[in-house]
């Protein structure tokens, strides 16, 4: 395969192979070349979430010395319309980086001379696992029904607000969400041998894995400006719940071993 692999790279690799079950297994270019694009998707991830917390405290700020305001009914909304802004620019970053990792991904593809692929296809609860699936449940469904319910039965017109940007919002994360995680259950494999087919069905249950549940960082705002207690305790509860159920997910991720393959070559 013709990729630049620097170094780093294939420290990155060997450090992968430890963590996961198998200290002996010296890296490939293959992998070494796919722990860069992570690394670089990863650090994409942190800038834009920097960007995205200073443009919100820096807007805060701002508000200190230029006063403006929206308000209907002389409720102020301020607030709720600045966290709906936030929600939108998440969305769009986490659109934007699936694109960019999955664009690397077909480029590093196109350089293998030879594929290797599954004699029996996966089914997609092997591919995404039961801890994933509990945490996209209650994060998505769960976030939609609160959403709904605090746009529904709100008595004040901060939680219809915010229950309408929390319905809309978390809808949008989870369509995202499944997408992504479509895409890489779909994916053909990226391997040239049996060793980097067991390496790509652990990399294809992980990037499934990898959109950020920013539903959960906008819950626990919403939880500080909403008017009703109930309310307040419910979005706590909803961020507890989740937060734990990914917690499981990203620490199974972390140790998961290497999988055994039943291979074929493709091509």
């Amino acid at each position: 395969m013709n990729v630049p692999v620097d170094d780093a790279g294939l420290r990155r690799a060997r450090r992968w192979l430890v963590r996961h079950g198998a200290p002996g297994q010296e890296p490939d270019r293959l992998l070494a070349a796919r722990m860069t694009v992570r690394e670089r998707m990863r650090h994409q991830l942190i800038l834009h979430a920097l960007m995205l917390a200073f443009l919100v405290i820096g807007f805060a700020v701002l508000r200190e010395f230029v006063r403006f305001s929206v308000a209907v009914d002389g409720v102020e909304l301020m607030g709720p319309l600045l966290l709906a802004g936030a929600y939108l620019l998440a969305a769009a970053s986490a659109w934007w980086l699936a694109h960019r990792k999955r664009r690397a991904e077909q480029r590093i593809a196109a350089t293998l001379p030879r594929r290797t692929a599954h004699s029996a296809v996966r089914l997609p609860r092997e591919v995404l696992g039961a801890p994933f699936l509990a945490a996209v449940a209650v994060t998505y469904a769960g976030g939609v029904a609160l959403g709904a319910g605090m746009l529904l039965f709100g008595g004040h017109l901060v939680d219809r607000v915010l229950g309408l940007i929390l319905t809309a919002g978390t809808l949008v994360f989870g369509v995202l969400t499944a997408l992504v995680a479509g895409e890489e259950v779909r994916r053909p494999a990226l391997a040239d041998g049996d060793a980097a087919l067991a390496v790509d069905d652990l990399l294809r249950t992980q990037d499934s894995h990898q959109g950020v549940p920013y539903s959960l960082p906008v819950a626990l705002v919403m939880s500080m400006m909403t008017v009703s207690p109930v309310f307040t305790g419910l979005l706590l509860g909803y961020v507890a719940v989740a937060l734990l159920l990914w917690g499981a997910t990203y620490l199974t991720d972390h140790r998961r071993p290497l999988p055994r393959t039943a291979a074929e070559p493709t091509r």
